[in-house]
């Protein structure tokens, strides 16, 4: 009678250490993949920060290209006669 119950107890304490185990890895997984979403997303953002900082130049040299382009066609064109003006936005 006093083994069953020693057996059941030590088999109750070893199914709550189970348990707690599981419970502690189950938490410690959530806190990784928290983390690890967190740390992508950080470098998603910085990468797309960069790209779009380098874009934003690119498009400026080009937008000033095109001003200096059209300054030099109306100079050309208004010095042989011609009346050429181009729009500003």
């Amino acid at each position: 009678m006093y083994t069953v119950t020693i057996i059941e107890y030590f088999q109750t304490e070893k199914a709550k250490r189970s348990e707690k185990e599981i419970r502690k890895l189950s938490e410690t997984l959530i806190s990784v993949r928290e983390n690890e979403r967190k740390r992508i997303a950080l470098d998603i953002h910085d990468t797309l920060i960069q790209k779009l900082g380098k874009i934003k130049a690119d498009v400026m040299k080009i937008n000033n290209y095109n001003m200096i382009e059209e300054e030099l066609i109306e100079t050309n064109c208004n010095s042989k006669g011609y009346f050429v003006q181009f729009k500003t936005n």
